[in-house]
């Protein structure tokens, strides 16, 4: 039982007990009443007269903080940075709080008594009529994702979070809260853009973090090397090496990656099956928001048959195509290497000719 409630009970036995002594002061009028008992009475009604005033002094207090609290929740409710309005059953706004007026950019004197289907994007009508159904005559939380429409005509995404609720008139209402989720909206459209364009690049995307571990790689990868994404994650990427190139050739480029952020060449790797193949490689640096580096993302293309075409070019300008030894062309460079190369040791160099005579018979 409540303090009021107390209260209320006890203020109504006192009234009784005074009623009372009326009625027996007023049913034995013909009765004289000692002095002391006269004095009784009049002891106990001034008793009951000064519980009357404390407990409307009480009273007073209750009431006065009941006003406080409710001038306290109606601040909340009209300054609260998420939106709140309560709905008809047919979907009329009966209250809006400040939020909601400058979510939609609209005064709220212009939100009241007005369908909340005419701020709803025409698109996402159908989202909105569904929900009214869900939520109609339900005391349970629904909740859903849908774009509203603000005064400068432009859209804005929102989550809406609503509960029923009755009036003392049994008539249904509706709490509706509503988020403001644009700018998740737009973070996830990018991610889902970001996650198109790593699945269905036609380059292998690779990323690992700053000790050369896989984290994560597309399809193009797969194809290209063999690999599933289960099967290297959390592999290094020496996996893939052919061991091609030199020690130097690699200090090279992780000299580079650590001074400018980024590299380009040529490597040989080698697939799954041992196949060894060519690979134009572009590895980047990658920073966090803190701009510390994190991680490394790689793009390469399989450019085999480019170097199958170069190699077979080289052979055609430097060999014989019927006897398949070397031509002129080829001398030449030979001979101009090493001249660079004695020039550069300071040494000499000697070349020597030979005549091939064949006599006829």
């Amino acid at each position: 039982m409540t303090n009021w409630e107390m209260n209320k009970q006890l203020i109504r036995s006192r009234a009784e007990e005074i009623i009372t002594l009326q009625k027996i002061k007023q049913s034995e009028d013909s009765q004289t009443f000692s002095f002391d008992k006269t004095k009784e009475i009049i002891h106990e009604l001034e008793v009951h007269q000064i519980e009357l005033e404390m407990q409307n002094e009480e009273l007073l207090i209750i009431q006065n903080e009941l006003e406080k609290s409710k001038k306290r929740y109606f601040d909340l409710y009209d300054m609260a940075p998420i939106g709140y309005c309560t709905l008809t059953n047919e979907g009329i706004i009966e209250e809006a709080n400040l939020a909601i007026s400058n979510l939609l950019g609209k005064d709220r004197n212009k939100l009241i008594k007005q369908p909340l289907s005419k701020f709803i994007f025409s698109e996402d009508q159908d989202i909105f009529y569904l929900y009214r159904k869900k939520i109609s005559n339900s005391d349970e939380q629904h909740d859903c994702e849908l774009r509203m429409i603000k005064d400068d005509q432009t859209s804005i995404w929102v989550s809406f979070t609503t509960i029923g609720e009755s009036n003392s008139k049994n008539e249904a209402k509706y709490r509706l809260i509503i988020h403001n989720i644009s700018e998740r909206k737009i973070f996830e459209e990018k991610l889902e853009l970001s996650a198109s364009v790593f699945k269905n690049a036609g380059e292998a995307i690779m990323i690992t973090n700053l000790n050369g571990i896989i984290s994560d790689v597309n399809e193009t990868f797969t194809k290209i090397t063999g690999y599933t994404k289960e099967e290297v994650v959390g592999i290094k990427t020496s996996i893939l090496s052919a061991g091609e190139e030199n020690k130097d050739y690699y200090e090279m480029m992780w000299k580079t990656l650590n001074d400018i952020g980024s590299w380009t060449g040529e490597l040989w790797n080698k697939r799954k099956n041992g196949q060894k193949y060519a690979q134009i490689l572009i590895i980047n640096k990658v920073y966090d928001k803190q701009g510390k580096p994190s991680h490394f993302v790689a793009l390469f293309s399989d450019i085999t048959n480019i170097k199958e075409y170069e190699n077979s070019l080289k052979k055609m300008a430097h060999f014989d195509s019927l006897t398949k030894l070397p031509n002129r062309v080829l001398l030449a460079d030979r001979i101009q290497n090493a001249m660079l190369q004695t020039n550069r040791n300071k040494q000499h160099l000697a070349v020597i000719f030979w005549i091939l005579m064949v006599s006829k018979m």
